[in-house]
């Protein structure tokens, strides 16, 4: 377990991989930070603003009272949070792109992979740190930049965003646009073990994306997931979510093992 482990950080710590990561993570807050204030402002003067937060938690058409107290995850500032979710997923799945090429595709691009298959690792196991690596990244992009941005706004209400972060609205939708990042990651990884080069990897996990982006956003992941995720009344549990965001994924992933197992290291 403990050699897994160094593989897996020996994965992640590839400085081009790095420097990839770093970039989306910039690029993301300022998406998502945009994103916020852009849907805040919408609500005029309806959102929380530092001392005045109660006072101005009044969401448009909908009482947020409970029992004499605000029920936050109906504030618009709980919209603009949830409206937020899916921004910047064309910078996101464009960043994953590129560090699921270099963590499959570098070591036999530039000539080291030799070395590499030479330790006392199985091709299974190299494959399974390499997506665990490439997964947890993935992960850390998203989620990172996501609650930084919310948290930065609203700084001197950390209460109420607290609440709200935590609430089933806004969960759901974390969950579908993680799908969306899960799904991504799988479709890169697989295309990684199948296709021959960085290059060609890197056009066919865009050409993918930008099929199912082009022809139905609606209806094919990823984006399908992030069409419903700011709504309030979703479950990431529903079959139309769950099997494309997690059993997809997992399908992808095995086919990739089997397929990284059977090639050489080229």
């Amino acid at each position: 377990m403990g050699r897994m482990i160094k593989l897996i950080l020996w994965e992640m710590n590839n400085p081009l991989v790095v420097l990839v990561l770093l970039a989306g993570l910039v690029l993301g807050f300022a998406a998502v930070h945009q994103s916020y204030l852009s849907v805040a402002s919408s609500e005029g003067e309806h959102y929380f603003t530092g001392r005045n937060a109660l006072q101005n938690a009044v969401p448009m058409g909908t009482t947020p009272y409970v029992a004499g107290k605000i029920d936050y995850p109906y504030t618009p500032t709980a919209r603009a949070i949830r409206g937020s979710i899916k921004a910047g997923f064309e910078i996101y799945a464009f960043i994953i792109i590129i560090m699921g090429s270099l963590i499959f595709r570098w070591d036999r691009d530039s000539g080291y992979a030799p070395t590499v298959y030479s330790l006392p690792y199985s091709k299974f196991k190299i494959f399974i740190a390499k997506s665990t690596a490439f997964l947890t990244l993935s992960l850390i992009l998203y989620v990172l930049p996501y609650v930084l941005a919310i948290i930065s706004s609203n700084a001197d209400i950390l209460h109420v965003v607290s609440v709200i972060l935590s609430s089933r609205e806004v969960l759901s939708g974390l969950t579908l646009a993680l799908y969306a990042v899960l799904y991504t990651a799988s479709v890169t990884a697989l295309l990684g073990s199948f296709l021959r080069g960085l290059f060609p990897t890197l056009i066919g996990a865009f050409f993918v994306l930008s099929l199912s982006s082009s022809l139905f956003p609606s209806s094919l992941p990823p984006f399908s997931f992030l069409m419903y995720a700011a709504y309030s009344n979703v479950s990431p549990l529903e079959v139309r979510f769950a099997v494309p965001g997690l059993i997809l994924p997992f399908l992808f992933l095995l086919i990739g093992a089997l397929i990284f197992e059977r090639r050489d290291v080229l």
